[in-house]
């Protein structure tokens, strides 16, 4: 598999998409929680301590034995100073959420806080295993893919398909908008 980490959040995509039949992505079902959307919270929150490992070894950081959301932010806010401002659009709702936002505040994300407790007290917080979590926890790896895997996006390597997300700067083709400007490397073919 050339892009794995890719293909992943294809996964994740589809399955919220396979989900949003069931129940509406809006606002007023933002608490629905499940076992489905438990599964999905986890999954997407490993994937993403994944990214945020890779990332920072890709900008030369040596990282503690068991680096953490702090490590991460610390050292990825230095590198990409503007990683905190880009911006996803669910688009079944054309809801907008700013991931890491909470960054600029020195602050881990609400929705990533809320899965440590569901990660390892789930008995008492299994109710944080829900849609609003879920939708921006997957937008918060979004974020942390376009980074990632910037290169091969710029480069049309990978067109994303997606069903349910929207990343700022890419069109409904699928590829980077020519002038786009992700702040944190310049314009498209600079």
């Amino acid at each position: 598999m050339t892009y794995p980490h890719w293909s992943l959040f294809e996964v994740i995509d589809e399955d919220l998409l396979r989900f949003s039949r069931q129940v509406e992505f809006a606002e007023a079902n933002f608490t629905t929680y499940s076992v489905t959307f438990l599964r999905l919270y986890l999954s997407i929150c490993s994937e993403i301590d994944v990214i945020g490992k890779l990332l920072c070894h890709r900008i030369g950081i040596t990282l503690p034995d068991r680096p953490n959301m702090d490590d991460y932010r610390q050292n990825l806010k230095a590198q990409y100073p503007y990683l905190s401002t880009l911006k996803i659009t669910i688009r079944p709702m054309s809801y907008e959420v700013v991931p890491w936002q909470e960054w600029e505040n020195n602050k881990n994300p609400d929705w990533w806080q809320k899965h440590q407790l569901v990660k390892h007290q789930r008995h008492q917080y299994f109710g944080d295993a829900n849609l609003g979590n879920v939708l921006r926890a997957a937008s918060g790896l979004l974020v942390f893919l376009v980074y990632w895997q910037k290169p091969e996006l710029w480069a049309s390597q990978i067109t994303p398909a997606l069903h349910v997300f929207d990343i700022e700067g890419i069109g409904r083709v699928g590829g980077f908008i020519p002038d786009y400007e992700l702040k944190d490397f310049g314009k498209r073919g600079t």
